[in-house]
């Protein structure tokens, strides 16, 4: 009796086994192909909240070419990361690098076709001098051109590889989002103009889609709203 029990005990969890394994299987890969397409969500939301970044430096920085330049240069760092995580999950140091080698390539491109890059490598203090004196004359907003739109260029440049670093290779989307936030920020110390509410309305909106997307559990997206609430708070006082 007890070992024709034991073998329909070990027959019955053999069965229970073989029946919620593809249960388990399939609902893992269906939460993996939800998950795939959260990098190239964030990295469209991190791009919009750079345009509203853009939108709010008007204020201090102006010029067709600062403006074109500046918009391809999220294209290729921030969506061309997020796509390249997309089409291969898991490699995210080698997407954000992807990212980072096509918006330096198109920095490059554009200091090569006006000439500045063989000026650079030869007179670089030269360059330097110019872009000093061009911000201590400068008076908001400014016309980017020459030197200057090459310095504050990089300077938009790395601040765009480190936030595609925080959401491609970390995978922290609403620090990624706090970059651009806190850049937006610069108008009020140069000019002590207040942001238009419309942008602070947009930025808020955006990062707390950011922290949605990003978040692994509901607790922690609601954390992530009273953190938003208390960003928009201190934002208001500027």
């Amino acid at each position: 009796m007890s070992a024709a029990a034991k073998r329909a005990g070990t027959a019955t969890a053999a069965g229970n086994a073989l029946g919620s394994a593809p249960e388990s299987t399939a609902g893992e890969s269906a939460g993996g192909a939800r998950a795939s397409w959260h990098p190239l969500l964030g990295s469209v939301l991190l791009g919009a909240l750079w345009v509203v970044c853009l939108v709010a430096l008007r204020e201090v920085f102006v010029g067709g070419a600062w403006t074109a330049q500046a918009l391809s240069a999220v294209g290729a760092v921030v969506l061309v990361s997020g796509a390249a995580l997309t089409l291969r999950p898991g490699r995210r140091l080698a997407a954000w690098a992807i990212g980072v080698v096509s918006g330096a390539a198109l920095l490059a491109w554009a200091l090569l076709r006006d000439g500045r890059l063989s000026q650079w490598s030869r007179e670089p203090l030269r360059l330097v001098q110019e872009t000093q004196l061009a911000v201590s004359e400068g008076v908001p907003p400014v016309e980017l051109s020459g030197a200057l739109l090459d310095v504050v260029l990089s300077v938009w440049f790395a601040a765009l590889a480190l936030s595609a670093l925080l959401l491609i290779g970390l995978g922290r989307y609403f620090a990624s989002g706090l970059i651009p936030a806190v850049l937006m920020l610069a108008p009020v110390t140069v000019t002590s103009l207040r942001i238009p509410g419309p942008l602070l309305l947009w930025t808020g909106a955006l990062l707390l889609l950011l922290l949605w997307v990003g978040a692994p559990r509901t607790v922690a997206r609601w954390r992530g709203v009273g953190l938003m609430s208390v960003w928009l708070t201190l934002v208001r006082q500027f």
